[in-house]
């Protein structure tokens, strides 16, 4: 019971602090993140955001003019895989270099696609989201990350 009541008073108190903004804070120890400036977000991004959207059209084209469950199965894949690539475009401004191995891994596996389908004449729909995408996850990876962290 008077554990409870312990408990009780303790949770009162620290709201108190809370509300009232007393709680004491070591600016020396502190870690600021600075929010991405316009300049930052650039080139990945822009050209990630393109060959997604050219993905996704180029998917649900194949989609939606597939002869066989085969193309279908192909455009379905393209089409997860240039929502990975946008994923992968959204996210350069905090984590370049994860966004960068999105992008190239998302090209490579939308690159894959076509021959699963038996053809390469739907590689000509995909070609301009796997170079977009390629393309932006070459610059994400080999563009060095702001130090953003100051002490």
């Amino acid at each position: 019971m008077q554990f409870r009541f312990v408990l009780t008073v303790l949770f009162r108190e620290c709201l108190k602090k809370i509300l009232t903004k007393e709680i004491s804070s070591h600016n020396d120890k502190q870690f600021k993140l600075n929010p991405p400036t316009k300049e930052y977000m650039k080139k990945p991004f822009i050209i990630g955001v393109i060959g997604g959207i050219l993905g996704l059209v180029a998917a649900f084209f194949v989609i939606i003019t597939s002869p066989s469950n085969v193309y279908t199965l192909s455009g379905v894949q393209a089409a997860l895989f240039s929502a990975m690539g946008l994923m992968g475009a959204a996210i350069t401004s905090s984590e370049i270099k994860f966004a960068g191995w999105m992008l190239v891994s998302s090209a490579l596996w939308i690159l894959i696609t076509a021959p699963l389908a038996g053809t390469f004449a739907i590689m000509v729909l995909y070609a301009p989201a796997i170079i977009c995408l390629g393309a932006a996850g070459a610059m994400a990876l080999f563009e060095q990350e702001p130090d953003n962290q100051t002490l």
